[in-house]
């Protein structure tokens, strides 16, 4: 359905969207408004990652009105790109450029100079959001029919491991965990041993360079701490 509403329209700009399970706050959100031939909304608003308070209102609402942002498209190349030259203006011929280059002799230098050079914009800041108020495009939602985990959070990329029988998440080569239950562990180094004794729901994570711990209930505030350790680490930039 996505792909055949793509097709069908020059001014779609499909998105997949996710039914909510529960009232998370480390999603943004799609407001969903009026229905589509063939199946899908229009998105009304892209909403930023919730409260607690807020996220439970979405999800009561019901999927026909929130769903998930998952940040996975479906296009006509021609339509992002009138999207592109529309609202990224300034980055659209090293785009077109890039585009044109790519697969030949030209496109490592080109990648590696031009690159840097681009607007720092996620799709979704640069081209979805302002579609979606734009008379020239329709951005369209469809829920995604399949599994999803967005690994975008250590106690997601922990669920993507699977749980021991103490509710233990172990992403590491060794590990000794001592009566502790439901804890996140990962580790790039095969060498080194990550031990815990009686801990619950932290999120442990080594890698050669740097170590985190904190509780799983604060995963989402990493990026809080990211300022902070540029300033006495600034080759983690």
């Amino acid at each position: 359905a996505a792909f055949a509403l793509a097709e069908s329209r020059d001014d779609a700009l499909v998105t997949f969207g996710v039914v909510p399970d529960s009232p998370a706050t480390g999603f943004g959100y799609l407001e969903l408004g009026s229905p589509l031939p063939g199946g899908g909304h229009v998105v009304s608003t892209f909403r930023e990652k919730p409260s607690l308070p807020v996220a439970s209102d979405f999800l009561a609402a019901g999927p026909s009105r929130y769903l998930w942002n998952s940040g996975m498209f479906v296009w006509k190349a021609s339509t992002l790109l009138r999207a592109v030259d529309a609202f990224v203006p300034e980055s659209a011929p090293v785009l077109r450029e890039m585009g044109a280059a790519y697969g030949t002799p030209a496109w490592d230098a080109l990648a590696r100079d031009a690159w840097p050079t681009l607007a720092k914009l996620s799709i979704d800041y640069g081209v979805m959001e302002p579609a979606s108020t734009s008379p020239d495009f329709t951005v369209a939602a469809l829920p995604l029919e399949a599994r999803w985990l967005d690994v975008g959070s250590w106690p997601a990329y922990g669920e993507a491991l699977g749980a021991d029988d103490d509710g233990n998440m172990v992403g590491a080569a060794r590990a000794v965990l001592h009566a502790s239950r439901g804890n996140v562990v990962a580790s790039s180094d095969p060498s080194h041993l990550v031990t815990l004794v009686g801990c619950e729901g932290l999120v442990v994570v080594h890698t050669p360079s740097a170590t985190l711990v904190m509780p799983a209930a604060e995963a989402q505030r990493v990026k809080e701490l990211h300022a902070r350790v540029v300033d006495v680490a600034p080759e983690l930039a």
